[in-house]
């Protein structure tokens, strides 16, 4: 009895919620790993998100998730080497690019008898990666589904 008093509140909550944000409130970390990678932002922002995965909910009676918040956490910071797989495929895509590109101007430097551009370090080049907003590297229709859209 208690149960199907439950169940019409917590469809209503999840039917409002992003995909993102309803993998949170269910913490379910490999789902929301997976809609992160996928390129899905939530139709919150990501301090409200990370609100959402550390908040106990009275009418279910799921513990607050470590992992969650920790991925959240994650997802809130700007891009690095070891995040890489938080973020969208066309972001992936463009870091890819950015790579291959420094690695073409590293050999074009060193084959050509005048250095045109100065070499810059690795770890430069993730310094200015990092610059990099998740939110221009997703397409619009990645923001919007809703969790009974699933």
């Amino acid at each position: 009895m208690a149960l199907e008093l439950r169940l019409p509140a917590i469809a209503d909550v999840l039917s409002t919620l992003g995909c993102l944000e309803a993998a949170c409130v269910l913490r379910r970390v490999d789902r929301v790993r997976a809609l992160l990678r996928a390129g899905f932002l939530p139709l919150v922002h990501f301090p409200h998100l990370l609100h959402i995965a550390s908040t106990p909910i009275s009418f279910m009676p799921l513990p607050v998730c470590a992992q969650t918040q920790a991925l959240v956490r994650s997802a809130m910071m700007p891009w690095a080497p070891a995040r890489h797989a938080l973020f969208g495929p066309q972001f992936r895509k463009t870091i890819f690019f950015l790579h291959v590109l420094r690695t073409r101007c590293d050999r074009d430097d060193q084959s050509s008898s005048s250095n045109h551009l100065p070499h810059l370090p690795v770890e430069m080049w993730h310094h200015i990666m990092s610059f990099m907003l998740r939110k221009d590297y997703t397409a619009s229709n990645k923001t919007a589904p809703t969790a009974n859209a699933e």
